[in-house]
């Protein structure tokens, strides 16, 4: 992330004041990193994954997920019931009744402690969860091979681009379910949610291309547009990023949609209005091939895979493959944003941001405000203000934050972060 530092002193921030009409506060995912040689997943305890992140020098940290990669379970007298009790970004509580199963004290462990890697030399984790019915175990690990991703919509003919290929990593997700109920459990369905962050293209491809692991050929493929800066560099990156669901078993629905539509849902806080993971809910399903939204982004797919029926203490399993690709290019070697000097204006500091490219509206490049005690190897970490950036149509790539002035608090430092709004 680029950072343009600005040194002011004798100028404070009131400690209480806020310009942000609504302030969101989002739930903090955690896991525990299974790392590739390009990404790492975070997994946790119920199978689903918020995050996972890019891990190439130079642009550690780009979130690529950051969504869902949700299951869920469905069977006779019983609705489709998520796994995961709290999605998020955007946050919601769901209607799961799971507990995580604890193991001497964790929630995620090494499968075989004796044995704890595959075949790649990769770990091998394990979790589990349980309800009054079921007993589901995770099994979590990454292989060093490609896949390739579809894109051919199902029962159309070929685009001009069929597939791609990914990199050299795969994750697996394995589940496993077992009939605790003591009755036997009919009509047994799986579903799956996928909702990538920058995705603003899904498509569902049942076409068979070969290659490593081919017979997960029902993949659901999510294409996406992003841009960061280079840590090292400064330079700005336009990222197109793939993402893949694969499975060997097909669907017997699916949709791909919208996951909450722009200008009308928010994102980081709240259940979308609208969306597949409604159509997961209510166990009706639209079959649309691809989709690709006017507004621009908020992509998912949605599937249900039938599993038969469950005999008392019976297990079957699922297993779910993910893929990933992306193309890196330089845009810009600098961003060219330029710091005016700072004024005092109407009681308040304000600190003017020239764009001088106007990568505002080319790229949706955005301003953060940090602050801190010190400038030079500061003993406290530079927290983030709570303020807006403005502008003013009638003077276009130009940009202020307005910091209300508080001569009796200590001293502060500011800098600006460049970075790029979802």
């Amino acid at each position: 992330m680029k950072v343009i530092p600005l040194w002011i002193v004798a100028l404070q921030m009131a400690a209480a004041s806020c310009l942000c009409s609504t302030l969101h506060a989002q739930v903090i995912s955690t896991g525990f990193p299974l790392p590739s040689g390009n990404w790492r997943v975070l997994i946790t305890p119920t199978g689903y994954l918020d995050l996972i992140i890019d891990a190439r020098p130079g642009f550690d940290g780009r979130e690529y997920l950051s969504g869902e990669w949700a299951p869920a379970v469905g069977y006779d007298g019983h609705p489709p019931m998520w796994l995961e009790p709290q999605h998020v970004f955007p946050d919601w509580e769901t209607n799961s009744d799971f507990i995580t199963v604890m193991r001497d004290g964790q929630s995620v462990w090494v499968k075989d402690p004796m044995n704890p890697f595959n075949e790649d030399g990769n770990l091998v984790m394990e979790s589990m969860q349980r309800n009054g019915h079921l007993e589901i175990t995770h099994t979590y690990d990454i292989w060093n091979i490609g896949l390739n991703q579809g894109l051919r919509p199902h029962g159309n003919p070929p685009p001009d681009e069929v597939m791609i290929e990914s990199d050299g990593f795969s994750y697996r997700h394995q589940l496993t379910f077992r009939n605790i109920s003591g009755e036997p459990i009919n009509n047994f369905r799986f579903y799956h949610l996928l909702h990538s962050l920058q995705g603003n293209y899904s498509v569902y491809d049942s076409t068979d291309h070969g290659g490593a692991m081919a017979e997960y050929k029902h993949d659901f493929t999510q294409r996406g547009l992003s841009y960061s800066f280079h840590e090292s560099d400064g330079g700005l990156y336009a990222h197109t990023d793939y993402i893949t669901a694969h499975s060997s078993v097909a669907p017997d629905a699916f949709s791909n949609g919208y996951y909450g539509i722009r200008g009308i849902d928010q994102h980081d806080i709240g259940k979308p209005s609208a969306g597949v993971h409604l159509d997961i809910e209510n166990d009706s399903f639209t079959n649309v091939n691809e989709f690709e939204p006017k507004e621009g982004g908020w992509v998912a797919s949605a599937a249900r895979y039938p599993l038969g029926n469950l005999g008392v203490d019976e297990s079957k399993t699922f297993t779910l493959l993910f893929s990933l690709r992306t193309m890196s290019e330089l845009v810009y070697a600098d961003p060219g944003a330029v710091l005016d000097t700072p004024m005092i204006e109407d009681g308040k500091l304000k600190l003017y941001i020239y764009d001088t490219m106007d990568l505002f509206n080319k790229v949706g490049l955005g301003f953060s405000l940090e602050s801190n005690v010190s400038m030079n190897e500061p003993s406290e970490p530079w927290m983030p203000v709570p303020l807006p950036f403005t502008f003013n149509p009638a003077e276009p790539m130009r940009f202020s934050f307005d910091i209300p002035i508080d001569e009796m608090e200590r001293q502060l430092h500011y800098r600006v972060r460049l970075n790029f709004g979802f």
